[in-house]
């Protein structure tokens, strides 16, 4: 198992003095979204959760991030995204933009102290995409199949999706070849 993490071996540590010794099993890599670091077609499944907001600084760049992921996948690969989301009833959406700008970002700023990440996070949540412009989107990057599920009235989603393709049977069996890349000076991107 590979896991993308910011904390990369801090998270495995962290793992293991919680008695979770299982995590020890899983690869951390430290990675650009927009770069990752493995071979096409390698990986069974991509999950995200909580964290397209952060790679969204403008559609195209949240597509060519999603087209990234879809790279890496194998034919019949999953993705699988959990985000915030916008409610489809506009008097929903007011009321949570409005609990996120008047109570979630002061308390956050309070108790964490840090000012500019609650700005931060209370913008990008309430100028994120409603599931049906991110579906969009996700299709727009080559993804097949997305469905997605609304949950606390609208204001998360979980998207689901497929890569074009059937997944071997094979592809589940273990062990696998690590799927890291080799670049060389041809693959290496500007």
């Amino acid at each position: 198992m590979t896991g993308r993490s910011n904390e990369s071996e801090s998270g495995r540590k962290e793992g293991a003095r919680h008695g979770r010794p299982e995590v020890s099993r899983i690869d951390f890599v430290l990675a650009d979204t927009g770069r990752l670091p493995f071979v096409s077609d390698c990986l069974d499944l991509v999950t995200i959760s909580l964290a397209t907001r952060n790679i969204n600084t403008s559609r195209k760049s949240l597509i060519s991030c999603l087209k990234e992921f879809h790279r890496v996948l194998r034919p019949g690969g999953r993705f699988i995204n959990l985000e915030t989301s916008q409610p489809s009833s506009p008097l929903v959406r007011r009321l949570f933009h409005q609990y996120v700008r008047r109570v979630l970002r002061p308390v956050g700023i309070a108790f964490s102290r840090s000012r500019g990440a609650y700005h931060y996070l209370a913008s990008t949540i309430c100028d994120f995409y409603d599931a049906h412009e991110l579906a969009e989107i996700m299709e727009e990057a080559g993804f097949k199949n997305v469905t997605f599920d609304r949950f606390f009235l609208g204001v998360a989603a979980l998207h689901r999706a497929e890569k074009a393709g059937e997944l071997e049977e094979a592809a589940w069996s273990f062990p696998r070849q690590e799927p890291w890349r080799q670049e060389s000076s041809a693959q290496k991107r500007s």
